[in-house]
Order: structure tokens, then C-alpha cells, then sequence
């Protein structure tokens, strides 16, 4: 029987930033490359980001796919040929409460291939209080197949629901080590740090800020401005002295005058 009572988941630009701004759009530069993914939880119960320029409640973004969103279409829709259409159906199960479609969404997830329709599968399990949901989720964060995209979506939405994201913090260290790793993905990574060094082991830790200490340098000016953001964020013993020594070498003055903003906020929390 479907319960509708509610739901429990109700480059560089042009440098005139304050550290204020930096954050801001480092934000909404993360919103706007996830939407070709998942909405977090916390928000499916209003709308749903799947694909470009799609935003609209589940049952919207369905009917607009041909979808109806009685029970039978909604598990019918989880074995559609459409990644998209089986994770609103899935999503859609979750927000409705409807328990007796655990079993469905579980066996959909068993032979699932699409990395985005395994995150909505897991996570409508998780919201529908289904043990296997978060295990799943977690499990994802060393599956090779998932891009730096749906890696960074797994560790902010695992946080936010206080759920160790600890093993998502290997890959994402790999893979901006790599050759593969653009700008644009080194943005959005620097996006899931502070998240990720609340759950990393002590050498991951090490590494993070490493990692920062280089993005400091980066020919782009918006990813030295977010890895020093991202520093005063995670409030590491290593973030003033890093962020002071990049202010002083810093030779674009808007970018300075943001650094030293940062400097004088990790001098006030020292």
C-alpha cells in the first residue's frame, strides 16, 4: 500500500571576486554540472535534476516522459530503456513512501548498468529505510565505472546525511593525479573536499591538502581562489601558512586581495 503522507526526503573569470563570491559560484558551478545527474535527497520531494535544463517535480519530469505515476506504471517505468525514466520511477516509488516496492527497486538495482539509475536505486531504498540502500551507495564510491561527477555527488550527499563517505576519498585522489583531469573536473572536486576530509584517514588528509597546496598555483584563477575557500574550510593546521604564502606570491590583485581575506579569516579562528 502506497503511504502519500509526506516524505522523509522532502577559467578563470575575470577576477573581481570577494572570498564571499568565490564560494558562491563555486557553488553554483557544482549545480549546475550535477544537474545532468541526481537532485540531493533532501530535495527530491520538490524536483529532480535529470539531464540539461530539466528541473521539475518527479511526477512533472515523468509525465513529461510519457510516464504515469500510479504504482504499476511506476514499476514498470524501473525496466524502461530510458537511465533517466528508471530513476524518477524509482525516486518517484521513494517519495511516495511505497514499501511494497522495495523488493522491485532492489531487483532493478541487481541488474541495473547505469551508474546515475544505481545512485537513484540506492538512494530511493535508502529513503524507503531499506538496510541495503546505504551499503550501496557507499559501495559505489570505488566502482571504476563512476566519473568524477557521480563520485563527488555520492560523497556531498552521503555527508549530508552524516554517513561516512571515507571510501570515495582514494579514487577522487587518484583521479586528479591523473591525466584525465581537466579543469573542470578539478573544479568540482574541489567542490566535495570539505565533505571528504571530515571522513578521510590521517594520510588522505595529508593528501587533500597537498593537493590544495597545488591548486594554489593552478593557472586558473577561479580554482586558486576555491582551493584557498576550500582551505579555510576544512580549517587544517597547514591552511594559514599555505593561503598567506599564496597571497604574497599572488600576482593577479583581485585574486590577492580575496587570499588576504582568507588569511585574516584563518588568523581570526586560530
Amino acid at each position: 500500500m502506497r503511504n502519500t503522507n509526506g516524505s522523509r526526503m522532502n577559467q578563470a573569470a575575470t577576477v573581481h571576486l570577494t572570498r564571499k563570491q568565490a564560494g558562491y559560484f563555486g557553488s553554483l558551478l557544482l549545480l549546475g554540472l550535477l544537474t545532468c545527474f541526481l537532485a540531493p535527497r533532501v530535495s527530491v520531494a520538490q524536483k529532480a535534476s535529470f539531464g540539461p535544463g530539466t528541473a521539475a517535480p518527479l511526477s512533472d519530469a515523468l509525465r513529461a516522459r510519457g510516464i504515469g505515476t500510479s504504482e504499476p506504471s511506476l514499476i514498470s517505468a524501473l525496466a524502461n530503456e530510458d537511465q533517466w525514466v528508471r530513476s524518477l520511477a524509482a525516486l518517484k516509488l521513494a517519495e511516495d513512501h511505497d514499501y511494497d516496492a522495495i523488493p522491485s527497486i532492489g531487483a532493478a538495482l541487481k541488474v541495473e548498468s547505469s551508474p546515475k539509475a544505481r545512485i537513484a536505486m540506492s538512494e530511493a531504498l535508502w529513503g524507503l529505510h531499506d538496510p541495503n540502500g546505504l551499503p550501496s551507495l557507499q559501495a559505489m564510491c570505488t566502482d571504476s565505472t563512476l566519473s568524477i561527477y557521480d563520485r563527488v555527488y555520492l560523497v556531498r550527499h552521503l555527508n549530508s546525511d552524516g554517513a561516512s563517505n571515507g571510501a570515495c576519498a582514494a579514487p577522487i585522489l587518484r583521479y586528479l593525479d591523473s591525466s584525465r583531469c581537466s579543469s573542470d573536473a578539478r573544479k568540482i572536486a574541489l567542490a566535495a573536499f570539505p565533505a571528504l576530509y571530515k571522513w578521510a584517514s590521517a594520510p588522505q588528509m595529508a593528501q587533500i591538502v597537498s593537493a590544495l597546496q597545488e591548486m594554489l598555483a593552478d593557472s586558473d584563477a577561479f580554482i586558486r581562489l576555491q582551493a584557498s575557500h576550500t582551505l579555510v574550510q576544512i580549517g587544517s593546521r597547514s591552511s594559514l601558512p599555505l593561503v598567506r604564502d599564496a597571497a604574497s606570491r599572488e600576482t593577479d590583485p583581485n585574486v590577492q586581495s580575496a587570499l588576504k581575506a582568507e588569511v585574516r579569516e584563518l588568523e581570526k579562528n586560530q
